[in-house]
Order: structure tokens, then C-alpha cells, then sequence
């Protein structure tokens, strides 16, 4: 949490900001993220050549969430994002 307080401190007002993320901890990146005073507006998907886990499922892929400080606009369009 203490990080990304920190992250919200530095990035200026109305930007985006990517943050990866454990699958099996979400609700605890959500929270701080939320705490920081940035807000979900997409998510991304990064699909990757290899596995990085083959247990029950093979994980070839990173997740990351688009985060937003303050009121921001789409960057290609003239209209605000949803939070």
C-alpha cells in the first residue's frame, strides 16, 4: 500500500498509470489502489511465448490494470473514462 501512495503522489493529476498484478491478490492491489485515489478504467492482457507456471493450467500470460488519477480523457477521443 505504502507504494502506491507513493505512485499517486508522483504521477500529475488527470493521468493514466499501468499497474501489474498477482491474480491471487487482486482484492488487496485493488484496495490500494483505491486507497491511493487511483481508479480502474481498463485491463490488459499480455500474452507471453513460454509458461511461466504449468501446475493445473499453463500461465502464458501477464495481467495488468489501467489506473487513472483524477478525471482523465480517453487519449483517442474528446470524451472522459469511465471509473
Amino acid at each position: 500500500m505504502p507504494a502506491f501512495a507513493e505512485i499517486s503522489r508522483v504521477v500529475k493529476p488527470s493521468t493514466f498509470c499501468v499497474s501489474f498484478y498477482g491474480w491471487n491478490a487482486v482484492e488487496a492491489f485493488a484496495e490500494a489502489w483505491r486507497l491511493a485515489g487511483l481508479g480502474i478504467v481498463g485491463h490488459i492482457v499480455f500474452a507471453k511465448p513460454y509458461p511461466s507456471s504449468t501446475r493445473v493450467l499453463q500461465h502464458q500470460h501477464e495481467n495488468a490494470f489501467l489506473l487513472a488519477k483524477g478525471d482523465v480523457r480517453s487519449p483517442n477521443a474528446d470524451q472522459r473514462c469511465p471509473r
